[in-house]
């Protein structure tokens, strides 16, 4: 029995999800796939803008076997974080076989291997002193980061290995690039572990971090007839931009992006659009900023958060208006946007500095099919799967994520409150 593992977020689950699904389990010649997905906030440092379980139902009616959540302060973590909770589940289950993930640069793997070792490691001195050099120079962590391991690379064996006619900064690029960071973090998290699974990697297809607003992607256009795309049909394009579509257009997704989303996944998001399920950043202004004027002496408790950050974040606060401007105001070229919406995230949402390992393996959803999976699973896995302990033992921080989400949901619906512990998994 071959499993394969992907991890993923599904914000909402698009067509090049159902193609990395599909690549996946042929490439791993795998009887089953496990996706670990983030709950209700994620990586990008916000809320979620459907739940999981409607998330989870998507991955499960494109084919996905069993779906796992992924704790929330991996989930709303740095890259490290986020792969090292994702890479642990899979790990800690016992039966996985290999991890399949997105990669801008596939012909270019080598360097994301050799990337993966080197931090893998102990960070030696030269290395530490260029990121720092780059990082005072205003240089945004993971580019610093890439330089200075090329760098240090082509200094100690020169740069080989992609191509002859590739410079350090071209190499450097593709170090950057946002779905080659979690390759290689995906990576070093293996090796930290002491991980056998397989790494495979699947291309991305359609460019697709590089949408800034919806008319960019109606006017794309382009031929991939060896990926399966015909002549000048649409490009595969990214959950972001698909949610950028969503708001920039009031809830409504623009008929040329409706072909984007399998059936099944375009049908239960409209439905939870109708009944006003969804949560976007703006939700959160009034309890965040509560929660900061609470919590502002013990901000360095929580996660990410330093000295430094928790002074600049007290310091803005009398100037705070809503959470997307207050994250951009605390922004400096020391802590990414990114990085702050996380940091401001652990604290709304209690997550303090401290738990490194997963501890349970909460079942979102699962098709019938896959009952020899579990089983298998009980058997070996290292820690307990959640239709088998008791909801107690559920980390309390997940389940607080869970209610947030739903209570302000639910100020939107107007329908009675949802509580996580009465939520039955769902089966197909």
């Amino acid at each position: 029995m071959r499993t394969v593992g992907i991890i993923a977020e599904y914000d909402p689950f698009h067509s090049g999800h159902a193609y990395q699904l599909d690549a996946a389990r042929k490439a791993a010649g795998a009887d089953y796939v496990i996706v670990v997905m983030s709950p209700d906030f994620l990586q990008r440092g916000e809320p979620a803008l459907f739940d999981k379980w409607t998330r989870a139902r998507m991955a499960l009616e494109a084919g996905t076997d069993l779906v796992l959540e992924m704790p929330v302060r991996f989930a709303a973590g740095s890259a490290e974080y986020f792969a090292r909770g994702g890479v642990g589940l899979l790990n800690a289950l016992g039966c996985v076989d290999a991890l399949s993930f997105g990669c801008e640069d596939e012909e270019k793997f080598g360097y994301l291997e050799k990337a993966a070792a080197f931090f893998a490691g102990e960070e030696p001195e030269d290395y530490k002193k260029i990121l720092k050099e780059r990082l005072r120079e205003g240089v945004s962590f993971p580019r610093a980061r890439a330089e200075a391991f090329v760098r240090i690379l082509s200094s100690r064996q020169g740069v080989s290995g992609c191509g002859p006619d590739e410079s350090a900064e071209e190499i450097a690029a593709v170090l950057s690039r946002p779905n080659n960071i979690l390759a290689v973090e995906y990576q070093k998290a293996a090796l930290r572990l002491g991980s056998s699974l397989e790494m495979i990697p699947v291309k991305r297809l359609g460019n697709y971090h590089a949408y800034d607003s919806p008319d960019r992607i109606y006017a794309e256009k382009r031929d991939d007839s060896d990926a399966g795309i015909s002549d000048g049909a649409m490009p595969f394009v990214s959950a972001s931009a698909i949610r950028a579509a969503l708001l920039e257009n009031e809830m409504t997704l623009p008929a040329v992006l409706k072909s984007q989303l399998p059936e099944t996944s375009l049908r239960l998001m409209e439905e939870e659009i109708r009944c006003g399920r969804y949560v976007v950043a703006g939700d959160l202004d009034l309890i965040l900023h509560r929660t900061l004027l609470e919590k502002q002496d013990e901000l360095q408790a929580y996660l990410d958060i330093d000295d430094e950050l928790a002074n600049r974040i007290r310091r803005c606060l009398g100037s705070y208006t809503g959470f997307t401007d207050f994250s951009a105001l605390v922004q400096s070229k020391q802590y990414t946007l990114a990085r702050i919406r996380r940091s401001l995230l652990h604290v709304l949402l209690g997550i303090k500095k401290g738990e490194t390992q997963v501890s349970c393996a909460r079942v979102l959803g699962f098709r019938k099919t896959a009952q020899p999976l579990l089983r298998m699973i009980r058997d070996k896995s290292s820690v307990p799967l959640s239709t088998s302990v008791p909801f107690s033992e559920i980390p309390k921080e997940d389940v607080d994520a869970a209610h947030l989400w739903e209570m302000i949901a639910v100020g939107r619906t107007g329908r009675p409150l949802r509580n996580e512990q009465q939520r039955q998994i769902i089966t197909l």
